[in-house]
């Protein structure tokens, strides 16, 4: 069918050159990741943080170690795409869909901690909303067919954009019990949060998965520097 045709035509799974400065930046990353978790272990045993952060540190730590030293991503897809082979890290976004959700998790029980205690029912659709939206991202770079492609990532960005929405929404109900500072200081931490998130979809434009304007040593060196 079209649609079948409109997937790669061909993929292996292997390691790309990250050169010198992408191996330094995710062994830094690396390094980072055992400080912090080593930080939020303490904070959990003084019962000042949740669980989240530790195992999002744990995590990122290995990840970023393995593809250190693996000179690449430990899962690197090379697509080819109808333009030539491309260099997709499928192992990134398989780390994202693993530590992304527990973070979104920890981050609403932490705004629940005032006011209407937030349903779960309604965290576990905007955690299966972030799924989908990366799911419909990975499957987006995959497409040989443009329009194809276009549909996927543009599900993705409207899922992605209806989180933030819900965000805002569920923050406006609890305007009420954040008086003064502790109210800029939610918005600062929300602001931060997602501005944060926003560099990716970024990267993810630049990068090989769309318009592919940067070499894989600048692909990791700049996802190692966001993250």
């Amino acid at each position: 069918s079209d649609f079948n045709e409109g997937f790669l035509s061909t993929m292996a799974v292997g390691s790309v050159d990250q050169g010198t400065t992408g191996f330094v930046s995710r062994l830094l990353v690396s390094i980072v990741s055992v400080v912090l978790l080593a930080f939020y272990v303490h904070q959990y045993r003084q019962g000042r943080c949740l669980i989240y952060p530790i195992y999002v540190q744990a995590v990122t730590a290995a990840v970023y170690c393995v593809a250190a030293f693996e000179n690449g991503s430990f899962i690197n897809a090379h697509v080819e795409l109808e333009d030539g082979v491309r260099h997709i890290a499928l192992g990134r976004y398989l780390a994202w869909m693993i530590t992304c959700p527990p973070m979104l998790m920890g981050f609403f029980q932490t705004i629940g901690l005032l006011g209407p205690r937030i349903s779960f029912t309604k965290i576990n659709f905007i955690v299966t909303r972030d799924l989908i939206t990366m799911a419909f991202g990975i499957a987006g770079t995959f497409q040989t067919n443009r329009i194809y492609k276009g549909i996927f990532i543009a599900i993705a960005l409207v899922t992605g954009t209806s989180i933030v929405v819900d965000t805002v929404l569920i923050e406006l109900e609890r305007r009420p019990y954040y008086v003064g500072h502790l109210w800029r200081h939610l918005v600062s931490l929300t602001s931060f949060f997602f501005f944060s998130w926003a560099i990716f979809p970024i990267l993810y434009f630049l990068g090989p998965a769309v318009f592919d304007v940067m070499n894989p040593e600048i692909d990791v060196t700049l996802h190692a520097m966001a993250d």
